[in-house]
Parts: structure tokens; C-alpha cells; sequence
């Protein structure tokens, strides 16, 4: 109701005994609530929402597994990486979704930081790449597809990158909307 130029809400008997925070949502929504009752649907939400973003598209990466000390990786994870003498993780492809859990709690900030990108590729495998190494690779990917379209072995020999770590990219840079994978597996510049 309005009096003297100002809007009155009348609330329900069980919330008139409660401090009552507003917040507006767009121009014309405004939540009312208990300050307890938006803290818990702001959590809520928030935790739903990393939730569900952590565990479909942001993964982490984890160090090598080895098989006996032959130094192939261990077949239950099915995973690939890399990590120079310097110890920096330069990607992964991660084929179990516990494993990409696993990863993405312990490498959460270098995530959060942007340190280190990664998505679910149609496939089901998680893919997983520093930020930095990830601009190398795309640029030289980039130059690679200026001369038309190759598949991913063919811009591994082109470009010298492993060619795991093209694959990653290529991923990352078609969740970008820079490169297109046509059905035959040749790839193409749209960036």
C-alpha cells in the first residue's frame, strides 16, 4: 500500500517479529525475507552453483600416475600431463569424473585464479591446461590453420606441441568458439 508518497508491504504474522532484509534482484523484483532466510539461499545457491560448475566443466589436474615405476601412466585413470623439471602443470586429459574431482579440489585456486582452465569435452574426458601454456599452444595453432584445415595429428607435426596437448587446446578453444571440429575430424579457424 502507499502512504505519503512511500510503498508499505504488509508481511505475514509468523515474519513481523523478524528483521527483514531487501535486496533487488533487477528493476522490478525485490526479495523479501529474513536476513537468515536469504543467508541460506544465497549459500545454497552459491554452493549449487560451484557445485555444478566444478564438477561438469572446471577440472583440476593431478600428478602422473605411474604403473609399477615403468612410467606409464596407470590405466584406471587413463590420464595424460605434463609438469617440466620446474614442476608447472602444463595439461591433462582426465578420463574418470573422480579423478577430475580429485583434481579440481586440490588445484582449486590456481582455477579460481585463472591460473588453469579446463572443460568436459563431449567425449567424457576432462581436459585440462595451464592458462599460460594454453596461449602459447593457440597461437601457434592459430598460425597453423591460417594454411587451411588439418586434424589434430596434423598440427602436432606442424606445430612440434605433443599431440595430446593440441587436443587440450583445440577443446578449450572450441569451448572458446575460435576453432571448429568438423564431423570428419578436420578442424577450422573461426576465431
Amino acid at each position: 500500500m502507499k502512504r505519503d508518497g512511500k510503498t508499505y508491504v504488509e508481511l505475514p504474522e509468523d515474519l513481523q517479529d523478524k528483521k527483514i532484509t531487501a535486496i533487488r534482484i533487477s528493476k522490478e523484483l525485490i526479495l523479501l525475507g529474513s536476513s537468515e532466510a536469504i543467508r541460506e539461499l544465497v549459500e545454497r545457491q552459491t554452493m549449487y552453483l560451484l557445485r555444478g560448475k566444478l564438477a561438469k566443466k572446471i577440472v583440476r589436474s593431478q600428478e602422473r600416475q605411474k604403473d609399477g615405476g615403468s612410467g606409464a601412466p596407470d590405466k584406471r585413470t587413463s590420464e595424460r600431463q605434463v609438469r617440466p623439471s620446474s614442476g608447472e602443470f602444463k595439461y591433462a586429459i582426465i578420463r574418470s569424473e573422480a579423478e577430475a574431482k580429485s583434481f579440481q579440489s586440490k588445484h582449486y585456486w590456481e582455477f579460481k585464479k585463472g591460473q588453469i582452465r579446463g572443460v568436459k569435452g563431449f567425449d567424457g574426458n576432462y581436459y585440462v591446461m595451464n592458462t599460460d601454456f594454453y596461449q602459447e599452444a593457440i597461437s601457434a595453432i592459430e598460425r597453423a590453420l591460417q594454411g587451411g584445415e588439418k586434424t589434430v595429428e596434423e598440427l602436432a607435426a606442424e606445430t612440434g606441441l605433443p599431440k595430446d596437448a593440441v587436443k587440450v587446446a583445440v577443446v578449450l578453444a572450441g569451448e572458446d568458439g575460435i576453432v571448429y571440429e568438423k564431423p570428419d575430424g578436420k578442424l577450422r579457424w573461426i576465431g
